[in-house]
């Protein structure tokens, strides 16, 4: 067989993609900061420290080794991007974004909940100028 030239194809790969994971109607994955998760029948108080749930954070600098398909090492490997994080607009400030320990392909936010009205808010991750999807989380009034 003789070989055959193809066309060629250029792809943009972007280093992250971040996906905030979702329940029920809209609703982000976050953990309170008494460790239950975050509903409009459980909200998060103003000044909270709270957990969301995501995908696609991008490069870290592992706290161990990283294998292909395997858990993420123990300890702290956070992104090595800059990242923002708001809550219906406001900023919220953040303290980590990086793997989970211990589980596959899974990142964590951790940040304080801004100082706003009770009601339900957006939530959005922005990682190296890509924002993420923007489920709400519940705050009490």
């Amino acid at each position: 067989m003789e070989p055959h030239e193809g066309n060629a194809v250029t792809l943009n790969v972007i280093p992250a993609a971040v996906g905030i994971f979702e329940y029920g109607q809209n609703q982000a994955v976050v953990q309170n900061s008494n460790y239950s998760v975050n509903s409009a029948s459980n909200p998060s108080h103003p000044g909270d420290f709270v957990v969301a749930d995501l995908t696609g954070g991008g490069p870290v600098n592992p706290a161990g080794p990283l294998e292909t398909g395997g858990a993420s090492p123990s300890g702290v490997s956070p992104t090595t991007l800059n990242y923002s994080i708001s809550v219906g607009g406001q900023s919220a400030v953040p303290y980590y974004l990086g793997l989970t320990p211990g589980f596959v392909g899974l990142y964590q936010a951790n940040f304080k909940v801004p100082n706003l009205a009770g009601g339900e808010y957006p939530l959005l991750i922005t990682v190296n100028g890509v924002s993420s999807n923007a489920p709400v989380i519940s705050i009490a009034p």
